[in-house]
């Protein structure tokens, strides 16, 4: 599965780890030095259901009442449900769908708090922190029975996280995998999409999803033009890529997407339930038959997996009796009183001990995170000019017949010569792809920022130019507009692997204390191109602040700074230069800063 161009393992490196805390699913993957291209992916088995074996397990973290780890995937829902049947739950720890929580936070910090499915709370940072430690050992033991000798520094670890991600959400990442014992300098973060892109380009055979056969894929030929749509369970996080000379990709439409991953479909039937039987009647049948609620929710998220767009069909639900009990008792009705509203005839209906969902129900369940998905899909396309060759549908919510049938018949109608295709085993692309990104680091040679950043600074207040608010007058009795947009990338740049972009500005220290004080400058960033202050108005928020410290004597009156932004792979790194003396000074960037 080599491709031309690839790099070998680094030195002192025998084994290239990943680890994909999803959503929905988690799993890890890995590869030897001796025969890179060979990835082995994670098996996770159920110790209750015999010989049911899968690739990724459910991304669930169970907490003993003490707040100690007890258990991860399969085997945290097994034994929970098992705890509820004993009515012995009480005062654990049950946690689900977390990750998306580093997404909905606009101020995520370290201090950032997460409930469980009662309510309890927890710190955000221990909870992700012992998910991945349990991925990382497990992972390790793994790989030791391939090589018994093997140490954690001959490990490269990679996690994967959205590209649609904030700069504090993958700083949020390392830091947790750093706290479960990863070395900071054997730890990459890979962008999902990019990561499914180069295993796509690795990779020689996949389905084409509109004639359901097996197609060879030569190797990506220079030039062509790619959508990765990877559709997961909380987000869909899509790339478009462009094939180089030297087999690199460049990304030509900047990276998009939104939480439209297969969770929406689940918030959407549960949403329909509170309408129907009374949000009441479904928080006492989730409280009061917990077991029976987690069996109902998964039974749907397994039957939904079956749904077809083009051959639509009911979908039957076992009832549970603990649902029919809990509506008697809070509303003192029937389910056939429900669903004899107007809005709901026809809809579903109650058959014997099965639930029976009508295909135009299920579609509308379906429909919102289809629609949004299949509209940033069209935006990509028309902004391209119809240049684009190939979709490729990656992630667990591709495996679902209704997305992809979708997905094809709206992107055929409007460019039917565009290939829509979902490979072979797109569920495990991401992890197979972060293994890969090791052995060349450079494969997304150009990208393109999704923001403009900037450095918030200070200049001399002119009231023929500032807005008077903006003033702010110093203890020295100097006036000053200290909220400077000073701008160092622009929305839409292209920015080039191993690129330094420089930023020069100053700051006074005139007192004796300031002299020996660390300095911190403000970043910003804005959806504008060119915002002059960093105010709300001008679409700018507070990303982190840029730490330097004074050299050894301190810093003179006037202090000099040229910020260099190194354009490498997935993070931020800045490096801060003393104008004057031209050392390079100590700096650290904290995007967790709120």
């Amino acid at each position: 599965m080599a491709a031309k161009g690839f790099d070998h393992f680094l030195p002192g490196i025998v084994v290239t780890a990943a680890i994909d805390l999803g959503t929905t699913l988690s799993g890890y993957a890995f590869a030897f030095r001796d025969n890179p291209y060979r990835v082995y992916a994670s098996v996770w088995k159920s110790r209750t259901t015999g010989d049911f074996e899968a690739a990724k397990t459910p991304t669930t973290l169970l907490l003993r009442p003490s707040g100690e780890f007890d258990s991860f995937g399969m085997e945290a829902e097994e034994k929970y449900s098992e705890l509820t049947e004993d009515d012995m739950h009480h005062g654990w720890f049950f946690f689900q769908n977390f990750k998306m929580e580093l997404y909905k936070h606009k101020k995520l910090s370290r201090m950032t708090k997460l409930k469980d499915n009662e309510g309890k709370e927890m710190a955000a940072m221990d909870i992700f922190t012992m998910a991945i430690k349990y991925i990382k050992d497990k992972l390790t033991e793994e790989t030791r029975l391939g090589k018994t000798d093997l140490e954690e520094h001959e490990i490269l670890w990679v996690l994967t996280v959205p590209a649609i991600w904030s700069d504090a959400a993958k700083q949020f990442m390392r830091e947790a995998a750093q706290k479960a014992g990863i070395s900071g300098n054997q730890l990459k973060l890979v962008l999902e999409p990019e990561a499914a892109s180069l295993y796509c380009q690795a990779d020689y055979t996949r389905r084409d999803v509109q004639a359901g056969a097996l197609v060879e894929l030569k190797s990506f030929q220079v030039g062509l033009k790619y959508i990765v749509a990877d559709l997961g369970g909380g987000t869909a996080d899509i790339a478009t890529h462009q094939v180089l000379e030297d087999g690199s990709l460049r990304e030509i439409y900047r990276s998009t997407g939104d939480a439209l991953g297969g969770n929406r479909v689940n918030i959407a039937f549960l949403t329909f339930l509170d309408n129907l039987f009374g949000e009441q009647v479904m928080s006492s049948f989730h409280r009061n038959a917990r077991g029976d609620y987690l069996d109902f929710v998964r039974e749907f998220e397994c039957k939904k997996k079956l749904v077809k767009a083009e051959e639509p069909t009911a979908m039957k639900l076992r009832c549970p009796t603990s649902l029919i009990e809990c509506l008697q008792e809070t509303r003192k009705l029937t389910f056939q009183q429900c669903v004899e509203e107007e809005r709901y005839k026809k809809l579903i209906e109650l058959k014997r001990d099965k639930i029976q969902i009508s295909p135009k129900l299920v579609n509308i369940f379906f429909n919102e995170p289809v629609e949004e998905i299949i509209k940033l899909l069209k935006e990509i396309i028309q902004a391209e000019k119809f240049e684009i060759d190939t979709v490729l549908l990656v992630g667990g919510f591709s495996d679902s017949p209704y997305v992809r049938e979708r997905i094809v018949r709206e992107i055929k109608r409007e460019a039917p010569e565009i290939d829509v295709v979902k490979p072979l085993d797109a569920g495990l692309h991401v992890l197979k792809g972060a293994v890969l990104t090791t052995l060349r680091p450079n494969h997304i040679s150009e990208r393109i920022s999704r923001y403009t950043y900037g450095f918030r600074v200070a200049v001399p207040f002119d009231e023929r130019q500032h807005p008077e608010h903006l003033k702010d007058k110093r203890a020295s009795g100097a006036e000053y507009c200290s909220d400077i947009f000073h701008k160092c990338i622009e929305i839409g740049q292209r920015l080039k692997f191993g690129d330094t972009i420089k930023c020069e500005f100053h700051g006074q220290r005139e007192h004796i204390r300031s002299k020996l004080e660390a300095c911190s400058t403000e970043l910003y960033r804005s959806v504008l191109a060119n915002p002059r202050y960093c105010t709300p108005e001008e679409g700018c928020e507070r990303v982190g602040v840029v730490t330097h410290h004074p050299p050894m004597e301190g810093w003179g009156n006037i202090v000099m700074f040229t910020a260099e932004v190194y354009i490498g792979e997935t993070e931020f790194k800045i490096s801060v230069i003393n104008g004057t003396t031209q050392e390079l000074l100590e700096t650290s960037i904290d995007f967790l800063d709120h």
